[in-house]
């Protein structure tokens, strides 16, 4: 709760409009500067942010609000909106204030030879995903350009429209989005993998300029620029795949060296 970007919150709120779910992070904001100066770590957590919230009702839902830029101001929450936002806090309470629990810093995913892999399996996986995926972006790009490292990372996320099934947390393909286009001079790698090339959200396709596809559905291959009928996509053998891959326009089928493990009976 002390370390947390506000802008990460928006992976909990489904169900409210875009406007609601701008409110949150800058309430956050506010609590966490306040909780700072105070400088009282007993009470830093996200418990006592979702008890900070729920007393506004006493308030008329009324709430100092810190944006970015450190400018201060005043909301109010429609009540419909301050009862939506409160569910999801109390919901996102097991993510939070886990006295047993390891807190991942920038520092464990950057380091040189390491494979770090996150397992988000479970009930509420995929919405903490949203939160924990944003936050390490933001230190790992924080740490790059702030020049604490120069350790390339490749960063592999599978699966990735299982992490923004909600408007407001679509948000967070802001920090991807960046990455995509910047990660290389910073030594920044991603890839995304997904059963259906449909599932890639629109606003990480138009950035990433390399793809590749192995067996699947022609026409949503062909909407991505490349020319191939369905026939030469049904015809690829285990390794092959049709590709776009950036500089290389003559290059269209590639295939890649598979172990006989688990691939060939």
């Amino acid at each position: 709760a002390s370390e947390i970007e506000p802008e990460s919150l928006t992976g909990l709120l489904q169900g409210i409009s875009d406007v609601g779910a701008q409110n949150l992070p800058n309430i956050f904001r506010y609590w966490q500067e306040k909780m700072r100066k105070s400088q009282n770590n007993d009470k830093f957590n996200f418990s006592n942010f979702v008890n900070y919230f729920a007393r506004a009702i006493d308030d008329d839902r009324r709430f100092l609000t810190l944006n970015s830029r450190g400018d201060q101001s005043e909301i109010t929450l429609h009540r419909g909106t301050f009862d939506n936002v409160q569910r999801n806090l109390d919901y996102a309470l097991d993510f939070f204030d886990n006295e047993e629990a390891v807190s991942l810093k920038d520092q464990d995913i950057l380091s040189k030879g390491k494979m770090s892999v996150i397992n988000l399996t479970g009930d509420k996986g995929i919405q903490f995903g949203s939160i924990l995926l944003r936050h390490l972006l933001h230190k790992i790009v924080e740490a790059k350009r702030s020049l604490s490292s120069n350790v390339p990372i490749l960063i592999i996320i599978d699966e990735v429209h299982q992490f923004y099934n909600t408007e407001s947390s679509k948000e967070a393909l802001g920090d991807l989005d960046t990455i995509c286009r910047t990660g290389r001079s910073q030594k920044i790698g991603v890839i995304f993998s997904s059963q259906n090339p449909s599932d890639i959200p629109k606003g990480l396709s138009n950035v990433i300029n390399t793809k590749i596809f192995f067996k699947s559905d022609s026409t949503s291959v062909r909407t991505f620029g490349i020319n191939i009928s369905n026939e030469e996509m049904e015809g690829l053998k285990k390794g092959f795949a049709v590709a776009s891959v950036h500089e290389m326009s003559q290059l269209r089928i590639i295939k890649f060296p598979l172990a006989f493990a688990g691939v060939f009976e």
